[in-house]
């Protein structure tokens, strides 16, 4: 990971010359071609490549499967396959196409209410922690982020039928995003059909806060017992033998306090109440889209936020449930959240990159797992 942090350096160092397309493609394709030469991280990556490498073509539907025993759902399974089965790349190479896939898709979908230059340092924010752990460590988280962010776009853009389509793909891909994106799917109905009409929303949106509360708490307290109320109904998604699965996690003793829940607990809802205050978000649009998803775009950022914070709150010794189902709220914070601040710093043009620096270096010491960073090998005596 030490050649990827020094990718990151110059990529940044960049930015004090162009942050337009030529910054995208050096970023794209340097990544993907570090993501080929990476070397395999151990038990999660002898999984995925087994059941990448078993793929074969079969006359039963879906036609592209795998006789790897990975605990996937079904849509990754398939496009794992099928990209095998086509393309004939190694586990590595799928890793560096699965890569210019993703990033591709989520520069088109981003486009269509952010500006270029928003979008980059979006991308650039991306790399400290978002790139290596769903396009490495786990890519089956890759591209289900992907389609979780087409949802959350399609609802600021109140396009409910395609913020749901997308919903669901996602969670064919991994069921990690059924809790957010169920959130939001509320939030979109309680937007169009009770805020709409209100010309002061603090009330209403006070009230749904107490509401959404309430059910976070519910469906994450008491999985199981829902999971049999609903059975009927969840059985009927695609990816319904992987959520069933899951609820043995929900039964695990408590694993201690993660550190990173401080960022999600405090951290994140004091930058997006200072952004909020300062019309930091205004920044970020299309002219053209400012006045009419500013609004939407803050209410659906700030639930999201809201709900990694009381996902962290409500299981606070248990680091691994949380850090899985806050997942889509922390990355959103980390590459929508964090840039907004910094794009609007005084003489940001000439610090922005020395500071996206200095965070490389925390997010190192931070998440040590991440980066294959051993603070041991330090010796603080002499320091």
């Amino acid at each position: 990971m030490i050649l990827y942090s020094l990718n990151n350096v110059i990529i940044f160092f960049i930015m004090l010359f162009n942050r337009k397309y030529f910054l995208f493609f050096i970023m794209m394709f340097s990544v993907s071609a570090i993501l080929f030469f990476l070397p395999e991280t151990g038990q999660d990556y002898y999984f995925y490549k087994g059941d990448y490498d078993s793929s074969y073509l079969d006359s039963i539907f879906p036609y592209f499967h795998s006789s790897f025993s990975l605990d996937a759902e079904p849509f990754y399974k398939f496009y794992t396959s099928f990209i095998k089965i086509v393309t004939d790349i190694p586990f590595n190479g799928f890793l560096s196409l699965n890569y210019i896939i993703c990033i591709s898709l989520l520069f088109f979908i981003l486009k269509k209410i952010f500006n270029i230059n928003s979008i980059i340092v979006f991308f650039l924010f991306s790399l400290l922690t978002i790139v290596p752990t769903i396009f490495y460590f786990s890519p089956r988280s890759s591209i289900s982020f992907v389609f979780a962010v087409f949802a959350f776009v399609f609802y600021v853009k109140e396009d409910t039928i395609k913020g749901v389509f997308f919903s669901f793909v996602s969670i064919g891909f991994h069921s990690q995003f059924i809790p957010i994106l169920f959130i939001l799917y509320i939030l979109n109905l309680y937007n169009k059909g009770i805020l709409s009409k209100y010309s002061n929303k603090r009330k209403p949106i006070i009230l749904f806060i107490f509401i959404i509360s309430v059910i976070l708490i519910v469906v994450l307290k008491y999985p199981i017992e829902l999971f049999s109320l609903l059975s009927f109904f969840i059985s009927s998604l695609p990816s319904a033998g992987m959520i069933e699965g899951k609820l043995h996690y929900f039964q695990i003793e408590s694993q201690g306090i993660r550190v990173t829940s401080l960022l999600s607990i405090i951290i994140f809802p004091l930058i997006f109440i200072i952004s909020l205050k300062h019309n930091y978000f205004d920044k970020l649009f299309h002219n053209n889209i400012l006045d009419k998803y500013k609004f939407n775009f803050i209410l659906f950022l700030g639930f999201s936020l809201f709900f990694g914070m009381v996902v962290n709150i409500l299981f606070i010794n248990y680091s691994h449930i949380a850090g899985r189902i806050s997942r889509f709220s922390d990355y959103t914070a980390f590459m929508i959240l964090l840039p907004t601040l910094f794009l609007n710093i005084k003489m940001k043009n000439i610090l922005l990159p020395f500071i996206l620096i200095i965070l490389i270096l925390i997010v190192i010491i931070v998440y040590p797992t991440l980066y294959n960073f051993n603070l041991n090998i330090i010796d603080w005596n002499n320091i």
